[in-house]
């Protein structure tokens, strides 16, 4: 599995210090998989966002969508 730094090296801002549980792995994952389009279904809390984030950043190009709640009302 890639190492990938701490979410605070990559400049996701001061409040991210640390990868939650499972974080990490799901960031190197999308990086290093070839397929074309990706979707992450994890429980409420595990940090989808951080990982899109990261793996926006780290991949250079990235579209995020997102279906969360809510963002809808």
């Amino acid at each position: 599995m890639t190492k990938i730094d701490v979410p605070q090296l990559i400049e996701l801002g001061f409040k991210f210090t640390d990868w939650r549980a499972y974080q990490q792995g799901v960031v190197a994952n999308i990086l290093n998989s070839k397929k074309r389009f990706i979707v992450i279904q994890a429980p409420t809390g595990i940090g989808k966002s951080t990982i899109a984030m990261a793996a926006a950043k780290l991949a250079g190009k990235t579209a995020v969508v997102t279906a969360t709640k809510q963002l809808q009302d």
